[in-house]
């Protein structure tokens, strides 16, 4: 069935053309509303074609076109509010590129779905690096992640342009790639696209072909048994068409409005970790050289992290580390005990061999078995135990404060680059606030491990101009004499003394991690504030516009995300609450928070009920899917193959769901979630903050439920809990929730209790909803029946689809209060 999209409040026209009729008697032809909300009028234009006046309506309809009384087709109408989106053109060369033809071009292609690009800005950008002669590599085949030289070539642009509008769509044009064939590339659901330069007709279809995959994750056309590949005229083919499908619309209009930079798998900054990073180098007095430079600019700070980098100085060559396995390093030692012991037990079996060839009374099976399998176990145990008093050894050679030999004449960007890189240098997680200062010398680096604030000396010449800096020392305090400041400090600081060329101390500054001066705010009032915090779940390494998509691409690769790195950011950084129209918006509106964060609940598949990718993978691939007529279902049982002599057996679909606790994962999960709230409560008491006074709203999803219950555990007694907000939370029953320290709790999701459960196929396969521990029947609030198409083994978990919250009645349980 064909559908037509016209703009909210508004009515269209179409003409109607009929084939396979022959002297159509047009007082026998309706078209009806609905099929009984009414007739619709039309006017002949030939023999064969009418003008169908479609009328607005507040709601999406449907035509259908009789007859004589028999059905001859239909049109589906849907209204579309428009959307505008903002997208602001780059070119590397110098000049900048005229604009209307591609803003025409774009528009008549996107006006399909009613969203309109406006061409804001056109620009050129050019460096030392990046200009109109750069050729760019060979970006991934999936659209997943972007190459080191577009991440550079960004952060170089926004760099330059800090005042650059974060809210719109980049397109960066190039002189081209690699591999001349590619003319265009974004990444799905990103912002920034580059666009090979060519004629223009080849040019504003790149451009309309690569914004699908940014604004509308759309994928291309013959993907996921689509049409074979340059078969169609749709825009995602190679064919040169233009033509987008309803479902690309509704992708495309779900999609939009989402503004992310940056990759899945890229460190992106943020200010909290538990160790801060600094990176500098020093001459031969140990002075950091300025020539007049503010010293925050030669101090490089590129990350904080939840661990301090790992060491070996090795002088025995034995311990020289060959590989790793794991967590564990492996050396010449562990190689020969390997050989000792697997040689004295086959030595052993040889011995005996032998003499049971000679042995007149040869010894039976067991007694053998008897014989061989002690001396097996004592040869692994004892092998085993040598590989510890091995690894032990390993400490001996640790330098935790020292030169480093594996980093002689590297730069510091290589250096900064290989601890975030090389797992080998990441040490175990930490659990207090620390600095970690890698300094070079000459050839040679040095690292320290210090405590949360670091202090320098600034020397300046008789102009003022600062000529070197020196480092100082370290405290867990934050203090400044000449503001009369002394206070326990909750987050990373550098503090700077500056002092004359008479050596008199003329000012102090104390700045963050990230470089912003908090000396001016040292004694500023400490205002209450609203926290809102949302907790996202697993992240599928798809991204599709449903979890069904998602978790398709998932069973083809079985490919997962590393666990989370317990990081708070500031914004949607997985994006994975704003594309889904915005729900993260939709609760800050209703809670209205002066700030709001983000905490990655992210785990392994492992860590769920599933326990495994491949037992969730299964059973997706044997649930049955919602049943057509929502008043009979037949998804309750299924007959199994006859077994033999006792015949069929039936296979009962509830009892399918995995609802045995996973009670490791769930404990893994709030351990970690501690990690990140102490992270969080870095950035809340930062000068001149405290959390005490402010209040957190938690919005937790799937697995960031058991995240939410390890911060909880660790913010109670430092910050007021207001709303808890649990969505499909997975394994709810392991976490207990303390319903007399929140001021609303509600957990949303599919019906699934002891008195009475929504039909097997409407259930949440991801998460079976059990109760979460603490709360009873009264705090439990279900998907509504009217969004019945909602419903459904992945539809039923899909945060987008849980927008219903904010439409239920200030009388109702579960409505979210406005503050």
């Amino acid at each position: 069935v064909p559908t037509k999209s016209i703009e909210k409040g508004k009515s269209d026209k179409i003409l109607v053309r009929f084939r396979n009729l022959t002297k159509i008697d047009f007082s026998l032809l309706e078209f009806q509303l609905n099929d009984s909300a009414g007739i619709i009028s039309f006017n002949v234009k030939d023999d064969s074609t009418v003008l169908l006046s479609l009328p607005s309506k507040k709601e999406n309809y449907y035509v259908s076109s009789r007859y004589k009384n028999r059905l001859l087709g239909q049109l589906n109408v849907v209204f579309y509010k428009q959307l505008t989106e903002q997208l602001i053109v780059v070119n590397l060369g110098e000049k900048s590129l005229g604009t209307n033809d591609l803003s025409t071009y774009l528009n008549s292609v996107y006006g399909q779905a009613n969203i309109k690009l406006s061409i804001i800005q056109s620009t050129h950008f050019s460096d030392s690096t990046y200009n109109s002669e750069t050729i760019f590599h060979n970006p991934s085949r999936d659209n997943n992640h972007y190459t080191q030289q577009m991440r550079d070539l960004r952060d170089a642009y926004f760099s330059a342009n800090p005042s650059a509008n974060k809210n719109a769509y980049y397109i960066f044009i190039v002189k081209g790639f690699t591999n001349k064939d590619i003319n265009e590339y974004m990444a799905k659901n990103k912002a920034m696209a580059f666009v090979k330069s060519t004629e223009a007709t080849t040019f504003y279809r790149s451009v309309a072909r690569t914004l699908g995959f940014g604004i509308g994750m759309l994928a291309n056309s013959w993907d996921v048994y689509g049409p074979k590949k340059g078969t169609t005229l749709n825009l995602m083919d190679e064919n040169g068409g233009t033509e987008l499908t309803f479902t690309q619309w509704e992708s495309l209009r779900h999609s939009s409005n989402s503004f992310s930079f940056y990759d899945v798998d890229e460190d992106v900054r943020t200010n909290n970790g538990l160790v801060a990073y600094y990176f500098w180098e020093e001459n031969a007095d140990g002075n950091i050289i300025l020539n007049g430079e503010h010293p925050l600019n030669l101090i490089r700070r590129p990350y904080k992290k939840n661990y301090l980098s790992f060491h070996l100085n090795i002088q025995d060559v034995l311990f020289e580390i060959l590989y790793k396995v794991g967590d564990y390093f492996i050396c010449w030692w562990h190689i020969i005990s390997l050989t000792f012991f697997t040689l004295f037990y086959f030595s052993f079996r040889i011995i005996l061999w032998w003499r049971r060839r000679k042995a007149v009374d040869k010894p039976g099976f067991f007694k053998r078995k008897l014989i061989n399998w002690p001396v097996l176990a004592a040869s692994a145990g004892l092998c085993l135990l040598s590989f510890q008093l091995i690894n032990a050894q390993f400490v001996k050679y640790e330098v935790t404060s020292g030169l480093i030999q594996d980093f002689e004449g590297h730069s510091i960007g290589k250096v900064s680059k290989g601890i975030i890189q090389n797992k080998s240098l990441k040490h175990r997680k930490e659990e207090h606030l620390m600095s970690e200062i890698l300094k070079k010398k000459d050839r040679n680096w040095y690292v320290k491990q210090r405590k949360k604030v670091v202090y320098f000396n600034v020397y300046q010449d008789s102009l003022g101009v600062n000529t070197f800096c020196k480092y100082t020392g370290d405290s867990d305090s934050l203090i400044l004499f000449k503001s009369k400041y002394h206070d326990i400090a909750a987050s990373h600081y550098l503090v700077f003394s500056f002092y004359n060329q008479h050596d008199s101390l003329t000012d102090q500054k104390a700045y963050n991690h990230l470089g912003v001066e908090v000396s001016n705010k040292l004694k500023a009032k400490d205002q209450a504030k609203r926290i809102l915090l949302f907790v996202n779940g697993y992240r599928p390494t798809s991204v599709g516009h449903s979890f069904e998509g998602q978790f398709k691409d998932i069973k083809s690769n079985g490919l997962e995300f590393p666990d989370s790195y317990n990081l708070i950011h500031s914004f949607d950084r997985y994006d994975y609450w704003r594309p889904w129209k915005e729900i993260d918006l939709l609760f800050q509106r209703r809670i209205n928070p002066v700030e709001s964060y983000y905490a990655d609940g992210h785990f392994s598949v492992s860590t769920s009920n599933y326990e495994s990718l491949i037992n969730f993978t299964t059973l997706t691939a044997q649930y049955p899917k919602r049943c057509p007529n929502p008043k009979k279902h037949t998804c309750y049982k299924m007959e199994m193959k006859s077994t033999g002599i006792f015949g069929a057996k039936e296979k009962d679909f509830y009892k399918m769901l995995p609802t045995k606790p996973n009670k490791k994962g769930f404990r893994t999960r709030e351990k970690n979630g501690r990690i990140a709230a102490r992270n969080l409560l870095m950035m809340l008491n930062e000068i001149p903050n405290h959390s005490n006074n402010d209040t957190l709203y938690i919005v937790a999803h799937s697995m960031g439920y058991a995240y939410s219950l390890g911060m909880i555990d660790e913010l109670r007694g430092k910050i007021h809990f207001g709303g808890f907000y649990i969505i499909a939370p997975e394994n709810a029953s392991q976490g207990i929730v303390n319903i007399e320290e929140w001021q609303e709790v509600w957990q949303y999701g599919s019906k699934w209790n002891e008195k009475e459960k929504d039909a097997p196929c409407l259930q949440d396969g991801v998460a079976p909803q059990i109760c979460a521990g603490g709360l009873n029947e009264n705090y439990r609030i279900y998907i509504p029946d009217k969004y019945y198409r909602r419903k459904g083994f992945f539809d039923s978990h899909f945060v987008g689809y849980y927008t219903w919250i904010f439409g239920l009645n200030e009388n109702k349980k579960g409505y979210i209060k406005q503050r």
